[in-house]
């Protein structure tokens, strides 16, 4: 709580000054055990939160492999509402944190909304030296990419996939993206959210046009009209500890190359 209070005061200020509408907690998740026991992320947001209130932002925090995690944060609700907007969940111990994520921080269908969903699909095919990916040797990071995104999606979540125009994460070092073909779009708007057609394609964003609505919970994660900025979810290579200004219901088609994540709030507030 005593950090919280020194230095959440600077951060908002330049959150603020920068139009965001909030921050993100970045956090390395629990390396030993005595860094472990003394720390309390929990009584940070809580001291954070009317802070950052003051200076109209909300607040994320990256909850490594549950690392500091208290349901309370999402569920309970005072006068600045709640802790966190949604849970962030940088994903390294399959399959066990994955189902904790899905099953129990925010199952399907649940009225506190969705979360993001991170789980880095690496480089190579092979996967050597990726603690995340042991289980799919052999699955191109494009494929896992997609399956691991598609999931999120249908449990009424989103994944950190895309950013730096069209390219996408492949580890934590989020500067080192890959880029995506042509043809590797069209198959992302096929198998992630379907029903889609490539109308234009530019360095910041890809504009798609509907054929009809997304399947299943991805309608409630964006507004459905005719024209739309198609990555819920993008990664950049700056500003990574702040989280971008936040948008009203309309499409967005100015989603700048430093957005970190994109996610539909209760509300209907797209906060990315």
């Amino acid at each position: 709580a005593a950090w919280a209070r020194r230095i959440a005061p600077r951060w908002a200020e330049f959150a603020s000054n920068m139009s965001f509408s909030g921050i993100h907690w970045d956090t390395l998740g629990t390396f030993s055990k005595p860094m472990s026991e003394g720390t309390d992320l929990p009584g940070f947001l809580r001291a954070a939160l009317p802070i950052l209130s003051d200076w109209g932002l909300a607040q994320t925090c990256n909850f490594v492999d549950g690392f500091g995690w208290d349901p309370a944060l999402l569920r309970d609700e005072g006068p600045q509402g709640r802790i966190i907007s949604f849970p962030y969940w940088e994903t390294w111990t399959l399959p066990s944190q994955e189902d904790f994520f899905f099953n129990e921080v925010v199952p399907r269908n649940d009225s506190h909304g969705g979360g993001v969903f991170v789980c880095y699909p690496g480089k190579t095919v092979d996967h050597a030296g990726e603690m995340q990916n042991q289980n799919a040797k052999g699955i191109w990071p494009m494929d896992l990419m997609i399956k691991r995104w598609r999931k999120a999606l249908r449990h009424g979540s989103t994944y950190l996939a895309i950013g730096d125009g069209v390219r996408h994460v492949q580890t934590q070092y989020f500067p080192a993206t890959a880029a995506i073909s042509a043809q590797d779009v069209k198959k992302i708007l096929r198998e992630v959210f379907g029903n889609y057609t490539t109308t234009t394609t530019t360095p910041a964003t890809v504009t798609t046009t509907t054929t009809e609505n997304w399947n299943e919970t991805a309608a409630n994660d964006t507004t459905t009209t005719a024209t739309t900025t198609a990555p819920l979810v993008v990664a950049g290579a700056g500003r990574v500890a702040v989280a971008a200004a936040a948008a009203d219901s309309r499409p967005r088609r100015d989603l700048p190359h430093d957005v970190l994540f994109a996610v539909r709030a209760p509300s209907g507030r797209l906060l990315r």
